[in-house]
């Protein structure tokens, strides 16, 4: 196999975006062809990512105050020797973005079938860069009547709080802010609800921008509330998250009532799932609660953190004494219905049973649990709203896309067309390919399959022919998607033209460098992020 895949033609491999799965991809591709070898040596791995700086969700979604798992860039930095490997930073692809800022206007734009012939193969790993919305909620940030001030996503509060360009707007008035309500109760909503409620001198040597600290230096929030619709049975934050925040310095966790707990440990016990010692213990720890709050003699602040169950909003409500913005959210109150117990399996006699449907959900799952609103509303006053109720991606040009899941049409990291059909040389991975969904190293794990399928499907093209050796003489082979091997050489021309506003891997850390000169002429131990594309390009220009 090995001589054969050394005749082949190239593998050249464009991929768009450059987080976590786009660099796993890139690092499992080229570990697993290296260069010194046959079948390593026509080998490129080219990566284009819209912002200057790359690693996406490491840089931008992960919170500041876990440096430890933004200790995967330095894994990253190791492609940087890897002279088959370039980076193209600050490279839109698609249609010209509405955006007409300044940092727009120094922006590259390519469309996709201008980027397409230069490759054999494509890789769409950009992420989830939208929000799904409470559209049916009056004055949410999906309502078509518009959103009432102080309610925020949470891709734009965790945007803010971590620096990223898209979120330079951003101001949250938290300084006049007593009481936060989260919508949704996964590990995000407890990163802001963390953020939020924890002492500022424990966040000035992060990474996060001095202007974030200034806003929550002058916070007066005291009492954050994490809302789901379903039960605690369901949540969907980590045993490790939830930990950190009973363990939060000045802030005490307002206890649950113990027959939602003991109804949620039951659901458990009927349902039984691979991760039920998991909810078991989770649902023991909420229910352990932290007791009343032991200020910190290092600072005042002190705050509480609550949990609330089976509600769904109904209404964002103005305040009477301004009336565009938040005071106040109607719920209406859930019951939860047991997920269904699946059929048992009958079969006729003599008969074949029927082949299980692949990739049919599980039903004892505890997620499958479902909320069933009620008659019941109520009505709780809030300062500000996050809403924490999940990401969507966003369609590319000629690509086909689920606009119901919102992402990639795929199986298992093919993409396919709307008749299921395989695009020849074209994968997706990480959350466009799957959803908003897993930790940073099922990420990894879903990057290095779609590799090695890549690889597999690379192995079983048929050879050229020996009488058509020469590169020169042979017909380019042309997919849907514009794809051809053998592949144009070279870039496309608005890449090769566009100078320093095109980021290389090396611009990219003259840019982290001045980041940490930044911060350390501050006083800080480690980095202050630069948190607009204008900055990071005038690093480099």
């Amino acid at each position: 196999m090995a001589s054969a895949i050394a005749t082949r033609s190239p593998l050249k491999l464009a991929i768009i975006g450059a987080g976590p799965s786009a660099l796993y991809s890139a690092s499992r591709l080229l570990a697993q062809l290296p260069k010194d070898s046959p079948q390593g040596k026509d080998v490129e791995v080219h990566v284009y990512e819209r912002l200057p700086a790359p690693h996406g969700l490491v840089r931008y979604g992960v919170a500041p105050d876990h440096p430890e798992v933004k200790n995967v860039q330095h894994k990253f930095d190791l492609l940087q020797s890897d002279n088959r490997f370039r980076f193209f930073g600050n490279v839109h692809i698609g249609p010209p973005p509405a955006d007409s800022s300044a940092s727009a206007e120094r922006t590259t734009t390519l469309p996709l079938r201008s980027l397409t012939p230069h490759y054999t193969h494509l890789l769409l790993s950009y992420g989830s860069s939208l929000s799904s919305s409470l559209r049916n909620v009056s004055g949410s940030s999906g309502s078509p009547k518009g959103r009432l001030r102080n309610v925020f996503t949470a891709l734009e509060f965790v945007g803010w709080y971590n620096g990223h360009p898209s979120s330079r707007h951003i101001r949250p008035d938290l300084e006049n802010v007593r009481h936060v309500t989260i919508i949704g109760q996964g590990n995000v909503a407890l990163d802001c609800a963390r953020i939020l409620l924890k002492r500022v001198d424990d966040l000035k040597d992060t990474d996060i921008p001095d202007s974030v600290l200034d806003i929550l230096k002058k916070s007066s929030v005291h009492t954050v509330e994490v809302v789901g619709r379903r039960g605690a049975g369901q949540v969907a934050f980590t045993t490790k998250e939830f930990r950190e925040m009973m363990n939060l310095d000045g802030c005490a966790f307002e206890p649950i009532e113990k027959d939602v707990i003991e109804r949620a440990i039951h659901d458990v016990d009927q349902t039984p799932t691979p991760d039920a010692r998991m909810r078991k213990r989770l649902l023991g720890l909420i229910a352990k609660g932290n007791g009343p709050v032991q200020p910190s003699t290092s600072s005042l602040k002190t705050g509480t953190f609550k949990l609330r169950f089976l509600r769904s909003p109904k209404s964002f409500d103005p305040s009477p004494e301004s009336p565009d913005k938040i005071g106040s959210i109607t719920w209406t109150k859930n019951a939860l219905l047991s997920p269904p117990v699946p059929p048992v399996a009958t079969t006729a006699p003599n008969s074949n049973p029927s082949p299980s449907p692949p990739h049919s959900p599980d039903l004892t799952s505890p997620q499958q649990a479902l909320a069933m609103p009620t008659a019941e509303e109520i009505t709780t006053e809030t300062d500000l709203v996050i809403e924490s109720v999940g990401y969507r991606s966003e369609g590319l040009e000629d690509v086909p896309f689920d606009e119901v899941k919102g992402r990639i049409r795929n199986m298992s990291g093919r993409v396919v067309d709307q008749d299921g059909v395989p695009i020849p040389n074209v994968y997706s991975s990480g959350w466009v390919s799957r959803g908003p969904i897993g930790v940073i190293a099922s990420t990894m794990y879903d990057a290095y399959s779609t590799m090695d399928l890549l690889l597999s499907d690379h192995s079983l093209l048929p050879l050229p022919s020996p009488s058509s050796s020469e590169t020169s003489t042979l017909m380019p082979i042309k997919t849907s998607l514009g794809l051809q091997t053998p592949p144009l050489q070279g870039l496309p021309s608005q890449i090769s033209s566009a100078g320093q506003s095109v980021i290389s891997y090396e611009s990219w850390k003259k840019i982290e460098q001045a980041e940490l000169e930044r911060g350390l002429a501050k006083g800080r131990t480690g980095s202050e992020k630069i948190s607009t594309v204008e900055e990071m390009l005038d690093v480099v220009s």
